[in-house]
């Protein structure tokens, strides 16, 4: 005797009624006002956006980097980076049209003397006042490598 096989009901045949699709609808609705309306209050959560550049600012730029390799910027606006390459690590003030070479390869570590930086670690912090913290892989007339994290606190910013 062959087994019967239950009958499959395929979603054709359920019929919901027509209150249920609105609910369905006015929840999708609903949850979408809700997530639209919550981002925008996050978005205004107390912190002030401050303008670094857009692509209306007329910067000059100049040929000591490339792209920046790594970037950060404070709370007031200003900006240090290192560039591309790790070429160099430099620093424009908020406001400022220009950024500054603070140190670039081939300088020496500030408090070692006959040091040579040949590169910049993915080390790079600043806070409000202005100090910036970064890494740098340097060597010696000795040849052996070394690396150092520095801060750059300098009042003449």
């Amino acid at each position: 005797m062959p087994l019967a096989q239950p009958a499959l009901l395929s979603t054709r045949s359920i019929n919901a009624s027509p209150c249920l699709w609105r609910l369905a609808k006015s929840c999708r609705v609903a949850a979408c006002l809700v997530l639209l309306f919550c981002g925008a209050a996050h978005a205004q959560g107390g912190v002030p956006l401050i303008t670094v550049a857009t692509d209306q600012s007329p910067l000059p730029v100049p040929n000591q980097f490339s792209i920046p390799m790594l970037a950060v910027v404070n709370q007031t606006g200003d900006f240090a980076f290192i560039g591309g390459g790790s070429s160099g690590l430099f620093f424009r003030a908020s406001g400022a049209s220009s950024a500054t070479l603070l140190l670039q390869l081939g300088d020496q570590v500030p408090g070692v003397p006959g040091s040579l930086i040949t590169s910049f670690s993915p080390i790079l912090a600043m806070n409000s006042s202005r100090s910036i913290t970064f890494g740098v892989n340097y060597g010696l007339p000795d040849g052996i490598p070394r690396a150092a994290v520095l801060v750059y606190a300098d009042s003449a910013f």
